[in-house]
């Protein structure tokens, strides 16, 4: 059986320099705030995202960044996207009641650690956001700033508990969508713990972000 492809490829944030910075930090941003929600109990909007696909976009916007980096996010993104257009199919309404179910369970053995890393997770969007406000307003240092404060987190208490509550989604919750989006939280924490492809090229001079 051949498998469904992922949607095309998102456009490259427009223009060089701080302009493109800035837009890299949006799309982390919403990458975290995008993960953020997979840890609450599914809203009926949140199961809407998943059945139509926008999950899956946010997470392709999140993830592409300027240079089309998805390599390690499509084999997961590709089950995501194949279970919600077979969940749309079975309907919203019976979908949201087996992923609450499915939620419910999971909270019982690891409910500590997915409202830690729901917290983390906002957060490091809160931060994004103002990173990506600083890049556009042109205050590099208080953008680079905001970057090492992201970096230290990641490298402290909070990536240690984005790391527990990503194995915990992966391990004791009940088969998809959790698994797969266990796989795209690990890597993406592992991409952004390490700072791999977070540089964008041809940037002005001085306004490298910290990593990269």
């Amino acid at each position: 059986m051949t498998l469904p492809s992922i949607p095309p490829p998102v456009t490259p944030p427009p223009g060089e320099g701080l302009a493109a910075i800035a837009t890299i930090a949006e799309r982390r941003g919403q990458g975290w705030a995008t993960f953020a929600a997979t840890f609450d109990a599914p809203s009926a909007a949140w199961v809407h995202a998943l059945t139509t696909g926008a999950l899956v976009r946010s997470l392709e916007a999140a993830t592409d960044w300027r240079t089309g980096e998805k390599g390690d996010f499509a084999p997961a993104l590709i089950r995501l996207g194949a279970y919600g257009r077979a969940a749309g199919r079975r309907g919203e309404d019976a979908e949201r009641a087996r992923l609450v179910e499915a939620h419910a369970a999971l909270v019982v053995g690891a409910g500590r650690d997915l409202e830690a890393a729901r917290e983390a997770c906002a957060l490091l969007a809160s931060w994004c956001a103002q990173e990506s406000a600083a890049w556009s307003a042109r205050e590099p240092a208080r953008a680079r700033a905001l970057r090492v404060q992201q970096d230290d987190a990641l490298s402290g208490a909070e990536g240690a508990v984005l790391r527990e509550a990503g194995v915990a989604l992966r391990e004791q919750a009940s088969g998809q969508p959790y698994t797969a989006l266990a796989e795209l939280l690990l890597a993406w924490l592992e991409r952004e713990s390490t700072g791999a492809g977070l540089s964008g090229t041809g940037s002005a001079s001085g306004a490298a972000e910290p990593r990269g």
